[in-house]
């Protein structure tokens, strides 16, 4: 899916709630960096309903911005009381599969400190 409103239409979808989103970069490329990764990762951790809903409980505002100065998939997302950050340049565009690894690995994380 390369358009970004599509993405997060099937993002609320899934999550069976509406998400606020802020956009503050714009690329030819940008569905490719962000929203196909983005996609990927949710719908990988959203496999059931129990983890459906508690990353709908920890996810409330998506923000992407791309002001980042390292393009390593390590640094672009982070998930800080309930806004997921993606801040990624656009260099190393193909490497969504690494984004969404990553993306999965800072869902878990706060799935798991959601349950503490």
């Amino acid at each position: 899916m390369s358009d970004g409103a599509a993405v997060v239409r099937l993002i609320e979808s899934t999550l069976g709630t509406t998400i606020a989103v802020t956009v503050h970069a714009q690329h030819p490329a940008w569905s490719k960096v962000f929203f196909e990764p983005l996609e990927l990762a949710v719908l990988d951790v959203c496999r059931d309903a129990s983890t459906r809903d508690a990353l709908a409980a920890v996810l409330t505002h998506l923000v992407i911005r791309s002001t980042n100065p390292h393009v390593s998939a390590r640094d672009w997302a982070r998930l800080e009381d309930g806004v997921l950050t993606l801040d990624h340049g656009f260099a190393d565009i193909d490497d969504v599969e690494e984004r969404a690894q990553r993306l999965v690995r800072v869902f878990e994380r706060a799935l798991r400190r959601a349950q503490v």
